[in-house]
């Protein structure tokens, strides 16, 4: 039978203290009851939006045990117990795909760290409901799925918690750089396209000036694309990487 919110929230108690092997099988019974749902909301990501999404069907009961530990939230109210991800080019189709997923999912909550980050990490997550379960799907550039998985790796290499903020300071300070540097190159792409869009209408009045504004922003798109790329690439090898 479902565990009632009560029970969850019992469990969640006792799993933050002393863990026994009955209450990880109740875990494990928990997380397990949310493969259909991510299977279901996989499917209408696609069908809404026309990109794949990865599924992650249910988070591991390591990484709930860590949540649990980090956070003051009880167990029946974690929302990314289930998840899917689908990657995009760039921000515009981002948010194209975020308004596709509102119309299909309109009570679905948002959290957007595009402007304000979660430790460095950027992406859109919306959190749906598919009966009584809640699927947390994931929209991400192939930029901030490279930083992404960056943080992965080093998480990997010098351990989980550098997904949060801790570990070496110097892991931190490379991952905080390597976001803000994802985060220009994305400025630059979006001030780029805005400028497309608009060039119809500003035709009309000078060429000469929309071109050269055209221009710049692409040479600096070009540079910023080229210092990002150099930067991640440097990462390894300053880290010993291997």
């Amino acid at each position: 039978m479902p565990l009632s919110q009560s029970q969850l929230q019992k469990l969640g108690k006792r799993l933050k203290g002393c863990v026994t092997a009955a209450d990880l099988r109740l875990l494990d019974d928990y997380r397990r009851s949310f493969l259909a749902a991510s299977a279901a909301v996989a499917e209408a990501v696609h069908a809404s939006t026309g990109f794949e999404a990865s599924q992650r069907p249910a988070k591991s009961t390591q990484a709930i045990l860590e949540k649990l530990q980090r956070q003051t939230t009880h167990l029946g109210q974690i929302q990314d117990i289930a998840g899917c991800r689908i990657t995009v080019p760039d921000m515009a189709a981002q948010t194209r795909a975020l308004h596709a997923l509102l119309e299909r999912f309109p009570d679905g909550a948002v959290k957007d760290r595009r402007a304000v980050p979660s430790h460095g990490y950027r992406a859109v997550h919306v959190v749906v409901k598919h009966g009584t379960c809640r699927v947390e799907i994931q929209i991400r550039t192939a930029l901030q799925n490279r930083w992404a998985l960056l943080s992965e790796r080093m998480a990997d290499r010098f351990g989980n918690a550098v997904k949060y903020g801790g570990g070496l300071d110097e892991v931190q300070g490379l991952l905080q750089d390597a976001s803000q540097c994802v985060a220009e190159v994305e400025a630059f792409e979006t001030e780029f396209a805005q400028l497309e869009a608009s060039l119809p209408h500003e035709l009309a009045g000078d060429a000469t000036r929309v071109s050269q504004s055209a221009a710049k922003i692409e040479e600096r798109l070009r540079h910023a694309r080229q210092r990002l790329n150099d930067f991640m690439l440097s990462i390894p090898e300053r880290l010993e990487l291997r």
